[in-house]
């Protein structure tokens, strides 16, 4: 098991671009965390914002980070429960509103 990268340190409420897709986390860039198995079925796919809820590192590398993935907001989303709307902002990074898909 290689060792965690210390450059890669999200925090909660960090909003960071992960790659859903990517085979492996053997990346180099912190900006472009990639998943270590890849989305099957409905789950959210492809590099897109989302959001630490709840990270826990430890210096054996046995590492667990949660994260809320994002989409591009669409009317019919106030409808949804399931579908929390983020405002796009300096602070969170996004640069357009988006839902928090947290059902």
């Amino acid at each position: 098991m290689a060792n965690r990268d210390p450059n890669i340190d999200p925090q909660i409420g960090d909003v960071w671009w992960i790659d859903f897709d990517a085979p492996n986390d053997e990346g180099d860039n912190k900006e472009d965390f990639a998943l270590s198995s890849e989305a099957i079925g409905s789950e959210q796919k492809h590099r897109r914002p989302a959001v630490v809820i709840i990270t826990k590192f430890t210096p054996e590398s046995h590492s667990v980070c949660t994260v809320i993935p994002f989409t591009k907001w669409k009317q019919h989303h106030n409808d949804r429960l399931y579908l929390i709307v983020v405002e796009k902002s300096a602070i969170n990074g996004l640069n357009l509103d988006s839902s928090a898909l947290i059902g």
